[in-house]
């Protein structure tokens, strides 16, 4: 079985992030995972037949690896949409969401957009305790 691996370079306006796609041939996984500044963010795991022919793999990463840079891309293009509204609920959502990703950098732009707004809103996060 043969070894993939592709990289892209994916950038908001607050930092610069690295997708990597690859596969695993001894623990039949292909894995797809996120930095910033070379720490890992997230990994997503897919399991793989090891009998799967080598042309199926290599589809297997190529897709799974458009699919991980298309959702970072759309959070991006949230993240810059958020930059310009000003519905605090809909900026603390996507705030939040972008900080379970660990993208800090992002969440904190938009948490302090939303208190720029609302200084006495209670954050989604403080709203359900």
């Amino acid at each position: 079985m043969e070894n993939y691996r592709l990289n892209t370079r994916v950038a908001s306006s607050e930092r610069e992030y690295l997708i990597q796609t690859s596969n695993d041939t001894r623990n039949g996984l292909v894995c797809s995972m996120l930095f910033s500044d070379g720490i890992l963010l997230e990994t997503v795991e897919e399991k793989v037949e090891l009998s799967m022919p080598d042309a199926d793999i290599l589809e297997l990463v190529k897709s799974t690896h458009v699919e991980r840079k298309e959702e970072v891309e759309r959070l991006f293009a949230k993240f810059e949409e958020a930059l310009n509204m000003e519905d605090t609920e809909q900026i603390d959502y996507l705030g939040l969401a972008l900080f379970y990703k660990r993208m800090y950098s992002e969440a904190e732009v938009l948490f302090r957009k939303a208190v720029l707004l609302d200084p006495g809103a209670q954050s989604i996060n403080t709203k359900s305790k």
